[in-house]
């Protein structure tokens, strides 16, 4: 069981609930769903928002690599600091068995990931229809991992028929 459910006392152990096999990835699914919903959108103002001020940076012999990796280097401390914030309140409302630095450390990868996701579309798509389309891509993203029984097996549970 990967969150707190109390503490069972002798007479109530035998009517428990038993743990639950899917809880794990299903809580992670939708963490990664909040994560890459709450970050996404931001994310485009990365690069999107200074993207003639790169163009005209890199016209002028400037390097894009460097422009690029300067941007995104100042937004490290941004989305740190939204990690932690969600992290924060996750732990205190789910309580969960794993230490606060492992889950900051899983929250911090997948802001880092989201983040890198969404820039990534910002330079390709218009500036008004970067934060949707990133916010999609994420939302597939975390619900397509892999995580849901394929179609077949999904039908085999709620129909008899199949």
């Amino acid at each position: 069981a990967y969150h707190y459910q109390g503490v069972l006392v002798d007479p109530y152990t035998l009517i428990a609930a038993a743990p639950s096999e899917e809880a794990l990835p299903q809580v992670a699914m939708v963490m990664m769903m909040a994560v890459g919903l709450a970050a996404s959108a931001a994310a485009v103002k990365t690069f999107s928002e200074e993207r003639p001020v790169f163009w005209r940076e890199a016209s002028a012999g400037h390097s894009r690599l460097a422009y690029f990796l300067g941007n995104s280097w100042g937004t490290i401390y941004r989305f740190s600091l939204a990690a932690l914030h969600f992290t924060t309140g996750y732990y205190v409302m789910a309580s969960p068995i794993i230490t606060f630095e492992r889950v900051l450390a899983l929250v911090l990868l997948a802001f880092f990931a989201v983040y890198g996701q969404a820039c990534f579309l910002s330079m390709f798509v218009r500036r008004e229809d970067a934060p949707l389309l990133a916010v999609v891509t994420s939302l597939f993203a975390a619900v397509f991992n892999g995580y849901i029984p394929s179609l077949p097996n999904a039908l085999k549970r709620i129909c008899y028929s199949f």
